[in-house]
């Protein structure tokens, strides 16, 4: 009675914690413990790992196998401190049973030893050679019932080639140490739980992937007499199926040779050599074959159980999923644990386009793009492996049905990565030639570094679409000291980016430090992101030409002090920078030329942005060049034959974005990291 009430006050625990999966895991607990809250569970409890000497069948030098042992206890010291502890070979020399050495306790040898040492987990591991290859072999034993848990293989030429995928095969097989919270439900509550399911890595595939040609020549001193012309077109035979490149099986080879086998003088010693070298390709082949099909049968069985005990789960939780009495949240959890352990993509889990699936989906939120891309990957990576599988196969068995039309296919799918590949390449220096031209470009252009701050944007004594006054607050960012030149503008017409001004025709060279007028948006736009910039939000253009300060103009009362216009320009434009400078070191922000800004044109500030980075209105997406867009845009600052009161820093004028005008050009803005 007293561990019912346990199981129940557990469960009642677990629910509040962590949903469904609580409620699984405080019912386990309640009843593996069967005692009062505050007692920590026994799985949870230090585990002893004990890592063995490897076991030297490869006659190597003492020093080099405590080299590789060292190597596997390094990694198992890399596991959790506070689950588990690692034994040292000091302490199994104890428990060695007396006159035997620890490199030769094996397999039950090394079983009981880590029972008497009360170890839970044992690591034994035997190096040996493999034709010309040093192989090592480690296996992770559960020491209380001495069944093998996992094991793994790797190989190198040499020894000090052994290092980097010993140590990684090793840290892999004590990962098989750490369990995931499914796991530890599954161990715990025997009930209602989810696997991922893994697939173990493709061996390597060495002998029998490929066959030399034959090197057989042209049998001399032959008496034309005594000469057996059967015996020499057999010979021919033999040597064209065995050819490099040759179509002809190995079993057919084989045949071919073993005609010849007894045959006199050069063409019967030639038989025998080849056939010695065609039995030994084959019987590394078969071997070969073995192992990958053995591979290819074990992902099979593995996708088999997978989908089995997916189906199992899914009848559950199909269940669930409607019940009343079940929470949303209890749901989501279940739902995210299937599609974790399962996928949440088609092609590996069917039950993602179930109606109750789908119609709960939602309350996933972020999660299930996570899923979703996780799922994705995982389905690539299987479809990787199969193909990889087939490949290596088809290598093996090239007459195989099927496999020259793999063959075709692979020869297809290379060639289109290789041109993808150069693509990329094209591509990334293409950027980097552009990004180093908008570099270069914008060196040319003197850019100030406008201070974070907020302001009044607006003008109580303006016009009625300067009004309401509001607060607008910035991010320091960068604004071009002066307007875009004609000879700035330039460039980028040369580089092919930008298109001419309706009124270059009236811009001689002798204007190339003029502002550049006859640009419509788009173009204005245009030059901007060649240089990596773009226009000035409204709020950022009035902002900058404040400067901090609190004229009427950008840097004066007196627009004579700061800007070319109606009264002193001459009728036209003038050299940029040849005014005096506002607060913030900008000049001609009042006259010269009106200014384009991002923004389109409301008639008044009602629902304008508290964030001044926030343009009004929608902005085209550049490609090589910016589109106009439809709605009318934002122009500022005044121009050359303005009369005074345009020139204030509040003051708002708009026009269609495709509008080109000799007074009308640009200013850069560029945003700071």
């Amino acid at each position: 009675m007293f561990s019912q009430r346990c199981a129940q006050q557990s469960a009642r625990r677990g629910a509040r914690e962590g949903g469904a999966l609580g409620v699984a895991l405080g019912v386990a607990l309640g009843v593996a413990l069967g005692v009062a809250w505050g007692g920590a569970p026994a799985a949870w409890a230090e585990e002893r790992v004990a890592t063995l000497q490897i076991e030297n069948r490869a006659e190597l030098p003492k020093s080099d196998v405590q080299y590789l042992s060292d190597l596997v206890q390094q990694a198992a010291l890399r596991l959790p401190t506070d689950r588990f502890s690692v034994m040292t070979n000091d302490n199994m020399e104890v428990m060695l049973p007396p006159g035997t050495r620890l490199e030769d306790c094996v397999d039950e040898c090394a079983v009981q030893t880590a029972r008497n040492l009360q170890a839970h987990w044992l690591v034994t591991g035997i190096v040996s050679r493999f034709g010309g290859e040093l192989k090592v072999v480690l296996k992770l034993y559960e020491a209380r019932t001495g069944q093998p848990r996992e094991s793994v293989t790797v190989g190198a030429k040499e020894l000090k080639e052994l290092e980097g995928p010993l140590q990684g095969a090793a840290v892999r097989l004590f990962g098989a140490l750490e369990p995931s919270l499914l796991e530890v439900a599954e161990r715990l509550s025997g009930g209602f739980v989810f696997k991922k399911f893994q697939v173990a890595a493709l061996p390597e595939v060495r002998g029998g992937a490929a066959l030399e040609g034959v090197s057989a020549g042209v049998v001399s001193g032959v008496d034309f007499g005594a000469v057996d012309v059967a015996v020499l077109e057999r010979y021919e035979a033999a040597v064209e199926a065995d050819k490099e490149g040759s179509s002809a099986s190995v079993s057919r080879r084989l045949e071919l040779w073993g005609a010849l086998r007894e045959a006199a003088g050069e063409v019967g010693e030639l038989a025998r050599r080849r056939l010695g070298e065609l039995e030994a390709f084959e019987r590394a082949r078969q071997e070969a074959l073995g192992r990958l099909r053995e591979v290819a049968s074990a992902d099979a069985r593995l996708e088999q159980e997978r989908r089995a005990q997916m189906a199992r789960d899914w009848e559950k939780l199909s269940r669930l999923l409607p019940l009343k009495v079940v929470s949303q949240q209890d749901k989501l959890r279940w739902l995210e644990a299937f599609l974790e352990s399962y996928g949440a993509v088609e092609g590996l889990n069917p039950y993602v386009k179930e109606a109750r699936v789908v119609e709960a989906l939602g309350g996933l939120g972020a999660k299930l793009t996570r899923l979703r891309e996780e799922g994705a990957r995982e389905l690539e990576r299987r479809e990787r492996r199969a193909d990889e599988v087939a490949t290596r196969l088809c290598e093996l068995t090239p007459e195989e049905a099927g496999c020259a039309r793999r063959a075709a296919e692979r020869a297809r799918r290379e060639a289109a990565e290789r041109a993808r590949r150069e693509a990329a390449e094209r591509a990334r220096r293409e950027a980097a030639e552009r990004a180093e031209r908008e570099r270069q470009e914008a060196e040319s252009i003197q850019w100030v570094r406008i201070p974070a701050g907020s302001f009044q944007m607006g003008s109580q004594d303006g016009d009625s679409d300067e009004k309401p006054i509001h607060t607008v607050t910035l991010r320091a960012f960068l604004m071009s000291k002066t307007e875009v030149t004609v000879g700035q503008y330039r460039k980028c017409v040369e580089a092919g980016v930008c298109s001419e001004p309706s009124s270059w025709s009236s811009n001689p060279g002798s204007k190339e430090n003029h502002p550049v007028t006859g640009v419509d948006w788009g173009q204005a736009r245009t030059f901007a992101k060649w240089v990596g910039a773009d226009l000035p939000t409204e709020a950022e253009w009035e902002y900058a030409a404040r400067g901090g300060q609190s004229f009427t103009y950008a840097g004066s009362n007196s627009p004579d002090d700061v800007a070319w216009y109606s009264s002193n320009s001459g009728g036209g434009t003038k050299p940029v920078g040849t005014k005096r400078a506002n607060g913030y070191g900008l000049q001609d922000m009042s006259g010269n030329v009106w200014e384009w800004v991002l923004d389109e044109y409301k008639n008044d500030y009602s629902n304008a942005p508290s964030d001044g980075h926030q343009a009004v209105g929608s902005i085209p997406i550049c490609r090589t060049r910016c589109d106009n867009g439809d709605a009318r845009r934002v122009n500022r600052g005044g121009g050359w034959h303005s009369v005074a009161s345009p020139l204030r820093v509040a003051y708002r004028r708009s026009y269609p974005p495709d509008y080109r005008f000799g007074n009308l050009g640009l200013r850069l803005r560029r945003t700071l990291p």
